[in-house]
């Protein structure tokens, strides 16, 4: 018992996730969409609708961390995000209310 109660973290010493710090380790300034996925969750279907401004889905946010659209992806040119805003965008405040 004493054994497994020494490897436990006391609460005091923990500190919080850096989401930012993660993702730009991770990745780099830049993410592509398969990235974004991958760290959201998401299908690729549901972060293109949420991209997209005609979608009922469609998140402001993640429209404004895009860098480029070069291509729709079926090309092979990658969707860039900035890192720093998918991390905004995956901690994001609170949904509903304003649009």
């Amino acid at each position: 018992m004493a054994a497994h109660r020494a490897n436990e973290i006391e609460p005091a010493t923990q500190t919080a996730f850096d989401g930012k710090q993660y993702l730009l380790g991770r990745y780099g300034m830049r993410m592509n969409k398969k990235e974004v996925c991958f760290e959201s969750k998401k299908s690729r279907a549901t972060i293109d609708n949420l991209r997209n401004p005609r979608h009922k889905s469609f998140d402001r946010l993640l429209a404004d961390a895009e860098v480029c659209v070069g291509g729709k992806g079926e090309n092979g040119v990658p969707v860039l995000f900035h890192t720093v805003r998918i991390a905004e965008w995956l901690d994001g405040p609170a949904r509903g209310g304003t649009q």
